[in-house]
């Protein structure tokens, strides 16, 4: 057999053969893997993680259903969640002053984790504003939320939502006095939780 087709054949099979490795590792690096425990309640903030002095208090900590689920997301196939609020100030003063914040966590099947984090569409009562992205998870998105009822009043809220795994993790700050600083730090404070746990679980 000529020397060159030879050699020509060699050099096909050796390309075929990284092409294969590249692909069966590029493969593997884009599966999510799911992050396994038994109690999300463990990723939601202490009141400690809020700025002292301040008087935070958390309000709600429950557990969620399908009921309290978009369409959206039941259609990626929700499994379960947890919303825990958190309350500066008294929403019964006369002089109204008051700042909350929402966390809302929610676990997907590991195949559709890479879906939860959409683009949101405005409509004529919610305008959604896009901000830069906080760089928190493995993904995430920011917002500025302008919503506006019948009547014409509007409120403005702001929005974080970053994926870590298989889970989605969104906050909100509104009131009559919003800090978004905050929310970008309590954010990075929920996913060094998440961080710390999934440690943990590789460790036992």
């Amino acid at each position: 057999m000529n020397k060159k087709l030879v050699i020509g054949i060699i050099i096909v099979f050796i390309l075929a053969g990284f092409f294969f490795i590249y692909k069966s590792t590029s493969d593997k690096t884009s599966i999510v893997e799911p992050l396994k425990n038994k109690d999300l309640s463990n990723f939601i903030l202490a009141t400690e993680d809020f700025p002292q002095g301040e008087g935070w208090t958390l309000k709600d900590r429950v557990e969620r259903g399908k009921t309290d689920v978009s369409e959206y997301g039941l259609n990626l196939g929700w499994k379960r969640g947890y919303l825990a609020s958190y309350l500066r100030g008294d929403l019964n003063s006369d002089n109204l002053d008051y700042t909350r914040v929402d966390l809302y966590i929610s676990e997907y099947p590991s195949e559709n984790a890479s879906l939860v984090l959409r683009t949101e569409e405005s409509d004529n009562f919610t305008l959604y504003d896009p901000l830069s992205d906080p760089m928190i998870g493995d993904e995430s998105k920011a917002y500025k939320v302008i919503t506006r009822d019948n009547s014409g009043v509007e409120s403005i809220s702001y929005r974080i939502e970053f994926r870590k795994d298989n889970l989605l993790y969104t906050l909100f700050i509104y009131g009559t006095r919003t800090d978004y600083t905050l929310l970008k730090d309590l954010a990075k404070k929920v996913e060094m939780k998440v961080c710390w746990k999934h440690r943990e679980l590789m460790e036992n």
